[in-house]
Protein backbone atom coordinates (compact mmCIF):
# COMPACT_ATOMS: atom_id res chain seq x y z
CA UNK A 1 0.00 0.00 0.00
CA UNK A 2 1.42 3.43 -0.85
CA UNK A 3 2.10 5.71 1.81
CA UNK A 4 0.51 8.95 1.84
CA UNK A 5 1.93 12.17 1.77
CA UNK A 6 0.90 14.56 4.05
CA UNK A 7 1.93 18.19 2.99
CA UNK A 8 2.56 20.56 5.89
CA UNK A 9 -0.37 22.65 4.94
CA UNK A 10 -2.30 19.77 5.11
CA UNK A 11 -1.10 18.89 8.64
CA UNK A 12 -1.79 22.37 10.12
CA UNK A 13 -4.93 22.96 8.46
CA UNK A 14 -6.52 19.63 9.72
CA UNK A 15 -4.29 17.38 12.23
CA UNK A 16 -2.14 20.26 14.37
CA UNK A 17 -3.25 22.03 17.71
CA UNK A 18 -6.46 24.13 16.43
CA UNK A 19 -5.86 27.38 18.60
CA UNK A 20 -2.19 27.62 17.00
CA UNK A 21 -3.47 26.75 13.61
CA UNK A 22 -6.41 29.48 14.09
CA UNK A 23 -3.39 31.68 15.61
CA UNK A 24 -1.02 31.17 12.08
CA UNK A 25 -4.14 31.54 9.61
CA UNK A 26 -5.13 34.54 11.54
CA UNK A 27 -2.27 36.83 12.16
CA UNK A 28 -1.73 37.99 8.21
CA UNK A 29 -5.29 39.15 8.15
CA UNK A 30 -5.40 40.78 11.49
CA UNK A 31 -2.64 42.87 10.32
CA UNK A 32 -3.59 43.65 7.18
CA UNK A 33 -6.96 44.81 8.35
CA UNK A 34 -5.47 46.38 11.58
CA UNK A 35 -3.33 48.45 9.29
CA UNK A 36 -6.26 49.49 7.24
CA UNK A 37 -8.33 50.45 10.05
CA UNK A 38 -5.31 52.31 11.66
CA UNK A 39 -4.95 54.55 8.78
CA UNK A 40 -7.50 56.96 9.67
CA UNK A 41 -6.20 57.08 13.36
CA UNK A 42 -2.94 57.82 12.14
CA UNK A 43 -4.29 60.41 10.18
CA UNK A 44 -5.91 62.21 12.77
CA UNK A 45 -3.44 62.03 14.88
CA UNK A 46 -0.77 63.57 12.32
CA UNK A 47 -3.99 66.19 11.67
CA UNK A 48 -4.28 67.35 15.51
CA UNK A 49 -0.88 67.47 16.03
CA UNK A 50 0.53 69.36 12.98
CA UNK A 51 -2.89 71.14 11.06
CA UNK A 52 -4.40 72.31 14.25
CA UNK A 53 -1.85 75.06 14.51
CA UNK A 54 -2.02 75.84 10.97
CA UNK A 55 -5.83 76.34 11.88
CA UNK A 56 -5.92 78.25 14.98
CA UNK A 57 -3.34 80.77 12.62
CA UNK A 58 -5.59 81.11 9.46
CA UNK A 59 -7.03 84.29 9.19
CA UNK A 60 -9.66 83.35 7.27
CA UNK A 61 -10.91 80.86 9.91
CA UNK A 62 -10.34 83.57 12.85
CA UNK A 63 -12.30 86.21 11.12
CA UNK A 64 -15.40 83.80 10.52
CA UNK A 65 -15.39 82.59 14.09
CA UNK A 66 -15.13 86.38 15.28
CA UNK A 67 -18.31 86.72 13.42
CA UNK A 68 -20.40 83.88 14.03
CA UNK A 69 -19.57 82.56 17.62
CA UNK A 70 -20.55 84.96 20.71
CA UNK A 71 -18.54 82.96 23.17
CA UNK A 72 -14.83 84.11 24.24
CA UNK A 73 -15.65 87.08 22.71
CA UNK A 74 -15.53 85.10 19.23
CA UNK A 75 -11.87 84.42 19.85
CA UNK A 76 -10.85 80.93 18.00
CA UNK A 77 -9.40 78.84 21.21
CA UNK A 78 -6.82 76.01 20.39
CA UNK A 79 -9.14 73.37 22.17
CA UNK A 80 -11.65 74.83 19.46
CA UNK A 81 -9.58 74.56 16.38
CA UNK A 82 -8.60 70.92 17.51
CA UNK A 83 -12.22 69.78 17.73
CA UNK A 84 -12.99 71.15 14.21
CA UNK A 85 -10.09 69.71 12.61
CA UNK A 86 -10.53 66.00 14.18
CA UNK A 87 -14.30 66.80 12.89
CA UNK A 88 -13.49 67.54 9.37
CA UNK A 89 -10.97 64.40 9.44
CA UNK A 90 -14.40 62.51 10.54
CA UNK A 91 -16.47 63.51 7.11
CA UNK A 92 -13.19 63.61 5.09
CA UNK A 93 -12.91 60.13 6.16
CA UNK A 94 -16.57 59.06 5.09
CA UNK A 95 -16.28 60.91 1.27
CA UNK A 96 -12.73 58.94 1.38
CA UNK A 97 -15.06 55.93 2.05
CA UNK A 98 -17.65 56.41 -0.28
CA UNK A 99 -14.77 56.43 -3.23
CA UNK A 100 -12.92 53.97 -1.87
CA UNK A 101 -16.47 51.75 -2.36
CA UNK A 102 -16.21 51.58 -5.94
CA UNK A 103 -12.49 50.93 -5.74
CA UNK A 104 -13.26 47.85 -4.00
CA UNK A 105 -15.82 46.89 -6.51
CA UNK A 106 -13.10 46.72 -9.35
CA UNK A 107 -10.30 44.99 -6.83
CA UNK A 108 -12.47 42.63 -5.41
CA UNK A 109 -14.04 41.41 -8.93
CA UNK A 110 -10.80 41.03 -10.69
CA UNK A 111 -8.99 39.21 -8.00
CA UNK A 112 -12.20 36.52 -8.29
CA UNK A 113 -12.18 36.40 -11.83
CA UNK A 114 -8.28 36.09 -11.43
CA UNK A 115 -8.43 33.30 -8.97
CA UNK A 116 -10.79 31.06 -11.50
CA UNK A 117 -8.74 31.97 -14.24
CA UNK A 118 -5.16 30.87 -12.83
CA UNK A 119 -7.10 28.08 -11.00
CA UNK A 120 -7.48 27.10 -14.73
CA UNK A 121 -3.61 27.78 -15.35
CA UNK A 122 -4.69 29.97 -18.17
CA UNK A 123 -1.58 32.53 -18.15
CA UNK A 124 -2.61 34.48 -21.36
CA UNK A 125 -5.99 34.79 -19.69
CA UNK A 126 -4.81 36.08 -16.71
CA UNK A 127 -2.36 38.40 -18.07
CA UNK A 128 -4.96 39.92 -20.03
CA UNK A 129 -7.50 40.15 -17.29
CA UNK A 130 -4.79 42.48 -15.56
CA UNK A 131 -4.72 44.48 -18.01
CA UNK A 132 -7.86 45.07 -18.68
CA UNK A 133 -8.65 45.38 -15.60
CA UNK A 134 -6.12 48.26 -14.75
CA UNK A 135 -8.03 50.45 -18.19
CA UNK A 136 -11.28 50.34 -16.76
CA UNK A 137 -10.38 50.46 -13.15
CA UNK A 138 -8.55 54.21 -14.22
CA UNK A 139 -11.40 55.07 -16.84
CA UNK A 140 -13.72 54.21 -13.88
CA UNK A 141 -12.43 55.90 -11.11
CA UNK A 142 -12.78 59.48 -13.14
CA UNK A 143 -16.28 58.60 -13.49
CA UNK A 144 -16.55 57.71 -9.76
CA UNK A 145 -14.60 60.84 -9.18
CA UNK A 146 -17.11 63.36 -10.74
CA UNK A 147 -19.73 61.46 -9.19
CA UNK A 148 -18.32 62.50 -5.72
CA UNK A 149 -17.34 65.63 -7.07
CA UNK A 150 -20.68 66.49 -7.65
CA UNK A 151 -21.68 65.60 -3.85
CA UNK A 152 -19.19 67.47 -2.09
CA UNK A 153 -18.23 70.53 -4.18
CA UNK A 154 -18.64 73.88 -1.75
CA UNK A 155 -20.22 75.95 -4.30
CA UNK A 156 -23.16 73.18 -4.97
CA UNK A 157 -24.09 72.88 -1.42
CA UNK A 158 -21.95 70.31 -0.20
CA UNK A 159 -24.64 67.64 0.12
CA UNK A 160 -23.09 64.97 1.82
CA UNK A 161 -21.84 67.28 4.89
CA UNK A 162 -24.63 69.97 5.48
CA UNK A 163 -26.89 66.77 5.77
CA UNK A 164 -24.86 66.03 9.09
CA UNK A 165 -24.40 69.41 10.52
CA UNK A 166 -26.49 71.08 12.49
CA UNK A 167 -28.54 73.71 10.58
CA UNK A 168 -25.78 75.26 8.47
CA UNK A 169 -23.01 73.45 10.16
CA UNK A 170 -19.84 75.75 10.48
CA UNK A 171 -18.23 77.00 7.24
CA UNK A 172 -14.63 75.50 9.13
CA UNK A 173 -15.24 72.31 8.98
CA UNK A 174 -16.66 72.15 5.94
CA UNK A 175 -13.95 74.04 3.91
CA UNK A 176 -11.19 72.44 5.94
CA UNK A 177 -12.84 68.83 4.37
CA UNK A 178 -12.63 70.44 1.45
CA UNK A 179 -9.32 70.85 1.29
CA UNK A 180 -8.26 67.01 2.04
CA UNK A 181 -11.11 66.03 0.11
CA UNK A 182 -10.04 68.19 -3.71
CA UNK A 183 -6.45 66.79 -4.08
CA UNK A 184 -8.23 63.37 -3.53
CA UNK A 185 -10.34 63.18 -6.42
CA UNK A 186 -7.83 64.45 -8.52
CA UNK A 187 -5.96 61.60 -7.82
CA UNK A 188 -8.23 59.56 -7.64
CA UNK A 189 -6.85 56.73 -10.16
CA UNK A 190 -3.73 56.51 -7.83
CA UNK A 191 -5.88 55.20 -5.46
CA UNK A 192 -7.95 53.02 -7.64
CA UNK A 193 -4.86 51.10 -9.38
CA UNK A 194 -2.86 51.27 -6.03
CA UNK A 195 -5.74 48.82 -4.21
CA UNK A 196 -6.03 46.79 -7.24
CA UNK A 197 -2.47 46.06 -7.43
CA UNK A 198 -2.54 45.10 -3.78
CA UNK A 199 -5.46 43.03 -4.26
CA UNK A 200 -4.03 41.29 -6.82
CA UNK A 201 -0.87 40.41 -5.22
CA UNK A 202 -2.16 38.77 -2.40
CA UNK A 203 -4.37 37.16 -5.01
CA UNK A 204 -1.35 35.72 -6.50
CA UNK A 205 0.11 33.76 -3.31
CA UNK A 206 2.11 36.99 -2.35
CA UNK A 207 0.57 38.27 0.67
CA UNK A 208 3.98 38.58 1.93
CA UNK A 209 4.76 41.26 -0.15
CA UNK A 210 1.21 43.16 0.08
CA UNK A 211 2.03 43.44 4.13
CA UNK A 212 5.42 44.82 3.77
CA UNK A 213 4.50 47.18 0.95
CA UNK A 214 1.40 48.28 3.16
CA UNK A 215 3.70 48.54 5.80
CA UNK A 216 5.93 50.59 3.78
CA UNK A 217 3.20 53.20 2.60
CA UNK A 218 1.90 53.66 6.07
CA UNK A 219 5.33 54.93 7.22
CA UNK A 220 5.67 57.22 3.79
CA UNK A 221 2.42 58.54 4.64
CA UNK A 222 3.70 59.75 7.78
CA UNK A 223 6.48 61.16 7.09
CA UNK A 224 5.19 63.10 3.80
CA UNK A 225 2.27 64.16 5.72
CA UNK A 226 4.22 65.60 8.66
CA UNK A 227 6.74 67.38 6.08
CA UNK A 228 3.28 68.96 4.02
CA UNK A 229 2.31 70.25 6.67
CA UNK A 230 4.37 71.45 9.11
CA UNK A 231 7.57 72.83 6.76
CA UNK A 232 4.71 73.89 3.74
CA UNK A 233 2.36 75.51 6.24
CA UNK A 234 -0.70 73.34 4.43
CA UNK A 235 -3.86 72.28 6.16
CA UNK A 236 -5.61 68.95 5.44
CA UNK A 237 -4.36 69.13 2.03
CA UNK A 238 -0.90 68.55 3.49
CA UNK A 239 -1.92 64.75 4.87
CA UNK A 240 -3.81 64.07 1.25
CA UNK A 241 -0.69 64.65 -0.30
CA UNK A 242 1.03 62.38 1.87
CA UNK A 243 -1.24 59.07 1.30
CA UNK A 244 -1.44 60.03 -2.83
CA UNK A 245 2.91 59.60 -2.37
CA UNK A 246 2.06 56.94 -0.33
CA UNK A 247 -0.12 55.66 -3.06
CA UNK A 248 2.82 56.14 -5.85
CA UNK A 249 4.94 53.91 -3.67
CA UNK A 250 2.53 51.43 -4.11
CA UNK A 251 2.26 51.12 -7.32
CA UNK A 252 5.69 51.69 -7.98
CA UNK A 253 6.79 48.61 -6.36
CA UNK A 254 3.66 46.45 -6.46
CA UNK A 255 4.40 46.41 -10.59
CA UNK A 256 8.56 45.71 -9.52
CA UNK A 257 6.98 42.85 -7.66
CA UNK A 258 4.87 41.95 -10.55
CA UNK A 259 7.63 42.26 -13.24
CA UNK A 260 10.30 40.43 -11.20
CA UNK A 261 9.02 37.07 -11.76
CA UNK A 262 8.84 36.20 -14.84
CA UNK A 263 6.26 33.23 -14.71
CA UNK A 264 4.49 36.04 -12.67
CA UNK A 265 0.30 35.60 -13.93
CA UNK A 266 -0.12 39.33 -13.82
CA UNK A 267 2.67 40.78 -16.08
CA UNK A 268 0.62 41.71 -18.61
CA UNK A 269 1.56 43.52 -22.30
CA UNK A 270 1.08 46.79 -23.65
CA UNK A 271 -1.70 45.62 -25.94
CA UNK A 272 -4.12 44.07 -22.89
CA UNK A 273 -4.23 48.04 -21.68
CA UNK A 274 -5.84 48.71 -24.80
CA UNK A 275 -7.56 45.86 -26.21
CA UNK A 276 -10.56 45.33 -23.79
CA UNK A 277 -12.96 42.63 -23.58
CA UNK A 278 -16.31 43.12 -23.02
CA UNK A 279 -16.71 39.42 -21.29
CA UNK A 280 -13.94 40.59 -18.54
CA UNK A 281 -15.64 44.00 -17.89
CA UNK A 282 -19.08 41.96 -17.50
CA UNK A 283 -17.36 39.21 -15.29
CA UNK A 284 -15.70 42.16 -13.01
CA UNK A 285 -18.81 44.08 -12.33
CA UNK A 286 -20.90 41.04 -11.54
CA UNK A 287 -18.10 39.48 -9.27
CA UNK A 288 -17.15 42.65 -7.09
CA UNK A 289 -21.15 44.44 -7.28
CA UNK A 290 -22.18 42.60 -3.86
CA UNK A 291 -18.64 43.62 -2.03
CA UNK A 292 -19.32 47.11 -3.53
CA UNK A 293 -22.78 47.13 -2.32
CA UNK A 294 -21.62 45.86 1.62
CA UNK A 295 -19.13 48.76 1.89
CA UNK A 296 -21.78 51.51 0.38
CA UNK A 297 -23.90 50.30 2.84
CA UNK A 298 -21.56 51.03 5.69
CA UNK A 299 -21.04 54.61 4.06
CA UNK A 300 -24.47 55.66 3.61
CA UNK A 301 -25.37 54.08 7.51
CA UNK A 302 -22.02 56.01 8.74
CA UNK A 303 -23.81 59.24 7.18
CA UNK A 304 -27.64 58.55 8.50
CA UNK A 305 -26.10 57.98 12.19
CA UNK A 306 -24.11 61.65 11.58
CA UNK A 307 -27.69 62.79 10.47
CA UNK A 308 -29.78 61.95 13.48
CA UNK A 309 -27.47 62.41 16.03
CA UNK A 310 -26.69 65.91 15.09
CA UNK A 311 -30.58 66.50 15.04
CA UNK A 312 -30.93 65.22 18.54
CA UNK A 313 -32.43 67.25 21.16
CA UNK A 314 -30.86 69.54 23.39
CA UNK A 315 -26.76 70.26 22.62
CA UNK A 316 -27.52 74.00 22.55
CA UNK A 317 -24.26 74.91 24.29
CA UNK A 318 -22.04 73.09 22.09
CA UNK A 319 -23.95 74.68 19.06
CA UNK A 320 -23.41 78.21 20.33
CA UNK A 321 -19.75 77.35 21.12
CA UNK A 322 -18.76 75.36 18.19
CA UNK A 323 -21.06 75.39 15.76
CA UNK A 324 -21.88 71.55 16.00
CA UNK A 325 -23.90 69.23 18.20
CA UNK A 326 -22.07 67.82 20.88
CA UNK A 327 -23.09 64.27 19.55
CA UNK A 328 -20.93 64.89 16.51
CA UNK A 329 -18.49 65.78 18.67
CA UNK A 330 -18.58 62.17 20.66
CA UNK A 331 -18.90 60.10 17.18
CA UNK A 332 -15.93 61.72 15.44
CA UNK A 333 -13.92 60.50 18.24
CA UNK A 334 -15.49 57.41 19.40
CA UNK A 335 -15.80 56.14 15.39
CA UNK A 336 -11.86 55.29 14.52
CA UNK A 337 -11.46 53.12 17.93
CA UNK A 338 -14.60 51.22 17.37
CA UNK A 339 -13.39 50.73 13.84
CA UNK A 340 -9.88 49.21 14.50
CA UNK A 341 -11.09 46.97 17.22
CA UNK A 342 -14.22 45.53 15.21
CA UNK A 343 -11.33 45.27 12.24
CA UNK A 344 -8.65 43.08 14.56
CA UNK A 345 -12.05 41.10 15.01
CA UNK A 346 -12.60 40.44 11.50
CA UNK A 347 -9.18 39.53 11.25
CA UNK A 348 -9.66 36.41 13.41
CA UNK A 349 -12.66 35.63 11.57
CA UNK A 350 -11.28 35.60 8.22
CA UNK A 351 -8.27 33.52 8.97
CA UNK A 352 -10.92 31.14 10.69
CA UNK A 353 -12.76 31.11 6.95
CA UNK A 354 -9.81 29.57 5.32
CA UNK A 355 -9.16 26.71 8.06
CA UNK A 356 -13.22 25.95 7.64
CA UNK A 357 -13.06 26.32 3.91
CA UNK A 358 -10.47 23.58 3.59
CA UNK A 359 -12.15 21.21 5.68
CA UNK A 360 -15.05 21.56 4.37
CA UNK A 361 -13.74 20.63 1.22
CA UNK A 362 -11.78 17.69 2.92
CA UNK A 363 -15.06 16.66 4.26
CA UNK A 364 -13.56 17.17 7.64
CA UNK A 365 -17.19 18.51 9.28
CA UNK A 366 -15.85 17.60 13.24
CA UNK A 367 -12.98 19.91 12.48
CA UNK A 368 -14.78 22.44 10.97
CA UNK A 369 -17.16 22.48 14.04
CA UNK A 370 -14.47 22.78 16.53
CA UNK A 371 -12.90 25.60 14.34
CA UNK A 372 -16.28 27.58 14.70
CA UNK A 373 -16.38 27.28 18.82
CA UNK A 374 -12.70 28.28 18.95
CA UNK A 375 -13.07 31.08 16.65
CA UNK A 376 -15.80 32.42 18.59
CA UNK A 377 -14.11 32.07 21.75
CA UNK A 378 -11.57 33.83 20.78
CA UNK A 379 -13.49 36.29 18.75
CA UNK A 380 -16.07 36.82 22.08
CA UNK A 381 -12.82 37.41 24.33
CA UNK A 382 -11.40 40.28 22.45
CA UNK A 383 -14.54 42.01 22.10
CA UNK A 384 -15.05 41.54 25.71
CA UNK A 385 -11.71 42.91 26.71
CA UNK A 386 -12.65 45.80 24.09
CA UNK A 387 -15.84 46.64 26.17
CA UNK A 388 -13.51 46.56 29.32
CA UNK A 389 -11.04 48.89 27.97
CA UNK A 390 -13.93 51.30 27.28
CA UNK A 391 -15.26 50.75 30.75
CA UNK A 392 -11.43 51.76 32.25
CA UNK A 393 -10.17 53.79 29.83
CA UNK A 394 -13.13 55.52 27.61
CA UNK A 395 -12.38 59.47 28.87
CA UNK A 396 -8.07 58.80 27.56
CA UNK A 397 -9.97 57.45 24.36
CA UNK A 398 -12.19 60.06 23.82
CA UNK A 399 -9.76 63.02 24.66
CA UNK A 400 -7.44 61.48 22.31
CA UNK A 401 -9.07 62.43 18.99
CA UNK A 402 -9.83 66.49 20.84
CA UNK A 403 -13.16 65.26 23.07
CA UNK A 404 -14.07 68.13 25.37
CA UNK A 405 -12.75 67.24 28.83
CA UNK A 406 -15.49 69.27 30.23
CA UNK A 407 -18.10 66.32 28.63
CA UNK A 408 -15.53 63.66 29.06
CA UNK A 409 -17.37 62.36 32.13
CA UNK A 410 -21.08 62.16 30.49
CA UNK A 411 -20.17 60.40 27.65
CA UNK A 412 -17.46 57.50 28.05
CA UNK A 413 -20.76 55.89 29.73
CA UNK A 414 -22.62 56.62 26.47
CA UNK A 415 -19.82 54.77 24.77
CA UNK A 416 -20.33 51.75 27.15
CA UNK A 417 -24.44 52.09 26.54
CA UNK A 418 -23.48 51.29 22.72
CA UNK A 419 -21.28 48.81 23.18
CA UNK A 420 -22.98 46.44 25.73
CA UNK A 421 -23.76 43.88 23.86
CA UNK A 422 -20.52 44.14 21.36
CA UNK A 423 -19.44 40.86 22.13
CA UNK A 424 -22.18 39.10 20.98
CA UNK A 425 -20.98 40.87 17.36
CA UNK A 426 -18.95 37.43 17.43
CA UNK A 427 -21.91 35.47 16.58
CA UNK A 428 -22.58 37.51 13.63
CA UNK A 429 -18.63 37.40 12.54
CA UNK A 430 -18.78 33.60 12.81
CA UNK A 431 -22.09 33.19 10.86
CA UNK A 432 -20.37 35.19 8.10
CA UNK A 433 -17.03 33.51 7.88
CA UNK A 434 -18.60 29.82 8.51
CA UNK A 435 -20.84 30.23 5.18
CA UNK A 436 -17.94 31.91 3.13
CA UNK A 437 -15.87 28.83 3.77
CA UNK A 438 -18.42 27.23 2.69
CA UNK A 439 -18.43 29.34 -0.47
CA UNK A 440 -22.53 30.30 0.20
CA UNK A 441 -22.64 33.52 -0.37
CA UNK A 442 -25.94 34.22 0.00
CA UNK A 443 -26.17 32.85 3.44
CA UNK A 444 -23.09 34.83 4.29
CA UNK A 445 -24.10 38.22 3.01
CA UNK A 446 -27.53 37.38 4.73
CA UNK A 447 -25.52 37.45 8.24
CA UNK A 448 -23.48 39.91 7.48
CA UNK A 449 -26.57 42.32 6.35
CA UNK A 450 -28.38 42.12 9.95
CA UNK A 451 -25.53 43.79 11.83
CA UNK A 452 -24.61 46.41 9.60
CA UNK A 453 -28.00 47.69 7.14
CA UNK A 454 -30.61 46.27 8.54
CA UNK A 455 -31.10 45.93 12.37
CA UNK A 456 -29.41 48.80 13.12
CA UNK A 457 -30.74 51.69 11.13
CA UNK A 458 -33.94 50.16 12.06
CA UNK A 459 -32.53 50.34 16.14
CA UNK A 460 -31.21 54.08 14.79
CA UNK A 461 -34.76 55.52 13.22
CA UNK A 462 -36.53 54.02 16.32
CA UNK A 463 -34.40 55.39 18.63
CA UNK A 464 -34.66 59.09 17.17
CA UNK A 465 -38.29 59.18 17.40
CA UNK A 466 -38.27 57.79 21.04
CA UNK A 467 -35.57 60.68 21.89
CA UNK A 468 -37.98 63.15 20.46
CA UNK A 469 -40.99 61.91 21.71
CA UNK A 470 -39.92 61.69 25.65
CA UNK A 471 -38.01 65.10 25.17
CA UNK A 472 -38.38 67.76 28.03
CA UNK A 473 -36.41 70.53 25.74
CA UNK A 474 -33.07 69.38 27.12
CA UNK A 475 -30.56 66.47 26.20
CA UNK A 476 -31.71 63.82 28.84
CA UNK A 477 -34.16 61.90 26.66
CA UNK A 478 -31.06 60.90 24.03
CA UNK A 479 -29.85 58.06 26.11
CA UNK A 480 -32.84 55.94 25.07
CA UNK A 481 -31.51 56.38 21.47
CA UNK A 482 -27.87 55.07 22.50
CA UNK A 483 -29.95 52.39 24.57
CA UNK A 484 -30.83 50.80 21.16
CA UNK A 485 -27.95 51.11 19.65
CA UNK A 486 -26.20 48.70 22.18
CA UNK A 487 -28.74 46.52 21.43
CA UNK A 488 -27.88 45.81 17.74
CA UNK A 489 -25.28 43.31 18.23
CA UNK A 490 -27.84 41.80 20.81
CA UNK A 491 -30.72 41.39 18.45
CA UNK A 492 -28.43 40.61 15.07
CA UNK A 493 -26.63 37.98 17.20
CA UNK A 494 -30.46 36.24 17.84
CA UNK A 495 -31.07 36.16 14.72
CA UNK A 496 -27.79 34.84 13.06
CA UNK A 497 -27.30 32.28 16.10
CA UNK A 498 -31.33 30.97 14.69
CA UNK A 499 -30.05 30.40 11.42
CA UNK A 500 -26.66 28.78 12.37
CA UNK A 501 -28.78 26.68 15.17
CA UNK A 502 -31.04 25.43 12.06
CA UNK A 503 -27.89 24.97 9.78
CA UNK A 504 -26.38 22.66 12.26
CA UNK A 505 -29.76 20.85 13.54
CA UNK A 506 -29.68 19.96 9.51
CA UNK A 507 -26.45 18.83 9.49
CA UNK A 508 -25.41 17.40 12.85
CA UNK A 509 -25.32 13.98 11.57
CA UNK A 510 -22.15 14.32 9.65
CA UNK A 511 -20.77 16.81 11.94
CA UNK A 512 -19.40 13.59 14.15
CA UNK A 513 -18.04 12.01 11.16
CA UNK A 514 -16.51 8.73 11.51
CA UNK A 515 -12.39 8.49 11.63
CA UNK A 516 -11.29 7.74 7.57
CA UNK A 517 -8.12 5.60 6.66
CA UNK A 518 -5.92 9.12 5.93
CA UNK A 519 -6.92 10.53 9.12
CA UNK A 520 -5.84 6.74 10.74
CA UNK A 521 -2.63 6.81 9.00
CA UNK A 522 -1.96 10.23 10.53
CA UNK A 523 -2.69 9.20 13.98
CA UNK A 524 -0.61 5.88 13.04
CA UNK A 525 2.72 8.07 12.23
CA UNK A 526 1.92 10.46 14.74
CA UNK A 527 2.24 7.69 17.20
CA UNK A 528 5.24 6.12 15.46
CA UNK A 529 7.15 9.49 16.00
CA UNK A 530 6.12 10.08 19.54
CA UNK A 531 7.35 6.05 20.70
CA UNK A 532 11.33 7.06 19.46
Amino acid sequence: MNKTVFSKNEIKLCYDNLWKTIFIFSLPTVLVMAMTALYPILDKFIALTFVTPNVFHHQPYLDWYKEHISINNGELTYESAKIFVNLSTHFAMQIYNLLFAFAILFAIGTSITFAIKSGQSNKQQTQSLAGNALTITVLFSIVAAFFVFCLVFPQWDNIMILIQLSKKGTWIVQDLTWHYVFPMLLASPLMFVSYLLLTLLRTDGKSHAAIYITIGAIAINALFSIIFVKYGQMLLEGTMLGTIIAWIFIIIVSLICIYYNKNSYLRFHWRDLFYLHKTTIKEIFRLGFSSFINNLGAVLVSILSSAIISSLPGQFAQRQQYGLASFQLFNSAVSPWIAFFTAIALGIAQGMKTIIGYNYGAKKYLRMYQTCWYGLAIISGWLFFTLLLFIALGPQLLMAFAFPSDLVDEYRWIAVLMLMSYPCAAISFLGVSLFQGMNNARKAALCSSFRAFIVLPILMLCGYFLAHGLSDGTDQSNIYYFILLGLNDLISAIVVGIILYFFWYKHRHHIFNEVDEKDQEYLQSKKQQTSY
